[in-house]
């Protein structure tokens, strides 16, 4: 197995709306079992100029375990997996500002849109000739970043952008591909 890790850090104007400074560390381990079990673990640690000064340190974990397995000419592939990441505010989500007809508020507490989900799947190889997967997935976007108003009915209107949204994706994906000769066919 080995292991990596380092920093990421990317700037640019944050009074743009795009991003402002991100610094994050990463570490992965990825080891494996006599060619046949393998193991990824890592985690992502992220800051961002446009988190809410109150909001801290993103946090994204995951973990993954794979099998391989050959029984005669077919070779198994088991795996499964568990994964989050994250996109960072704009920096236009966090500030405030104040027009003759509204008034947007800073959110102190602003975090990142977040992603966490899991997947487990099986693929057949039968040599180089043909392939079969199929993959059941299960997915959640929380903490989306959407307008609230704070005053309904009022005017000049007052609102702040908050983490508050959340969709839910969850699936199913088959793929095949096979080799017949000089033509490749594959479906999704």
């Amino acid at each position: 197995g080995w292991i990596a890790a380092g920093p990421i850090h990317v700037s640019n104007g944050a009074s743009t709306g795009s991003p402002g400074a991100n610094f994050g560390l990463f570490g992965q381990l990825q080891a494996g079992f006599r060619e046949t079990v393998y193991l990824t673990a890592g985690v992502r640690g992220e800051r961002n100029d446009n988190f809410g000064d109150d909001y801290g340190t993103a946090v994204s974990p995951r973990i993954g375990l794979s099998i391989v397995r050959g029984v005669g000419p077919v070779t198994i592939k088991p795996r499964v997996a568990y994964g989050e990441g994250i996109r960072a505010p704009l920096a236009v989500h966090k500030y405030g500002s104040k027009t003759s007809s509204s008034e947007r508020l800073a959110n102190p507490e602003l975090g990142p849109e977040q992603q966490r989900g899991w997947d487990a799947g099986l693929e057949l190889l039968v040599g180089r000739r043909a392939a079969l997967g199929v993959t059941r997935f299960d997915q959640r976007a929380l903490g989306l970043i959407q307008v609230v108003r704070l005053n309904p009915g009022e005017t000049p209107t007052r609102n702040q952008f908050q983490n508050v949204g959340e969709i839910r994706n969850v699936g199913w994906e088959l793929e095949a591909r096979a080799t017949f000769g000089l033509i490749d066919a594959s479906a999704t």
